[in-house]
């Protein structure tokens, strides 16, 4: 009976270690970026921290399909969380995605895209931004992307508006030819 009272501080601590463990085991990849996605309009700034980490934790894995995969929906995140943030920042990051994901990043992977970022105050002008820039880069996906840039700019916010005006959009070259295409058509 003595010698089981020796073992029971040895159990106990392996008992306390262990649930330490359980307790303190960060989140895998892809918990964190469905944790970022569920706050990407609340808190971007989380949003972009989940994201980052689940990016750190997937750049030390072996790469393999799954891993490839989840690091690009990690980078999506980041990208769509930047968005909301920074515009600058955001495009880079869109470049970067465009250039080392190029089987991955599509006109519909923009335009989901820019349909989270049209919502926010700073995310609309990088909605505007994105969707242009996706224009040239997707003309396959020129009709969806063309019909969210013109349901943006029917009802722009104040950042949004300022993009727009700097892309031209509004009262520049881009803006006369949309209002030429539309004259030309014959109405019914």
């Amino acid at each position: 009976m003595a010698r089981y009272f020796k073992l029971a501080p040895l159990v106990f601590c392996l008992c306390a270690c262990l649930l330490l463990l359980v307790i303190g085991c960060a989140k895998a990849p892809a918990d964190l970026v469905e944790a970022g996605r569920a706050q990407l309009v609340s808190d971007p700034a989380k949003a972009l921290e989940d994201a980052q980490a689940a990016i750190d934790k997937l750049t030390s894995e072996p790469a393999g399909a799954e891993r490839d995969k989840m690091l690009f929906e990690a980078r999506v995140l980041k990208f769509e969380a930047l968005g909301f943030i920074d515009t600058p920042k955001a495009m880079s990051e869109y470049a970067a995605l465009k250039k080392d994901a190029p089987s991955q990043m599509s006109g519909t992977v923009v335009f989901d895209a820019a349909v989270q970022l049209r919502e926010g105050a700073v995310g609309q002008s990088t909605a505007v931004a994105l969707l242009d820039q996706a224009l040239k880069d997707y003309p396959a996906s020129k009709d969806k992307l063309d019909a969210l840039l013109e349901s943006i700019k029917a009802n722009p916010n104040a950042a949004g508006k300022d993009m727009l005006k700097s892309l031209g959009y509004i009262g520049g070259k881009k803006d006369a030819k949309a209002k030429e295409k539309t004259e030309e058509k014959p109405k019914e």
